[in-house]
């Protein structure tokens, strides 16, 4: 992964994910950047930080994603800017 990723702060540089699928994206559109990838998945995580656009081909949400919690963490907080401040009963 790509540390410098909002979506990969504090993630491991080489760390496991869950793909339970062969699709795979072979060439990004312009201005997206290349953030992960794996020796059968040349574009696992892609991003346009100028249109705040992201995109993955993995699964985070499971538990099988080893620091996918840490990644949708990332997403949550440091993309979209989500506080966490609210509660479940609020």
């Amino acid at each position: 992964v790509d540390k410098s990723s909002a979506l990969f702060s504090d993630v491991s540089e080489k760390t496991i994910v869950w793909m339970s699928h062969f699709d795979y994206i072979s060439q990004i559109a312009p201005g997206f950047k290349i953030v992960a990838h794996t020796a059968d998945c040349p574009v696992a995580a892609a991003e346009c930080t100028e249109k705040n656009l992201y995109a993955i081909q993995f699964h985070p949400e499971v538990l099988h994603t080893q620091e996918g919690t840490k990644m949708l963490h990332n997403f949550v907080r440091g993309v979209c800017g989500c506080s966490g401040t609210w509660k479940m009963d609020a």
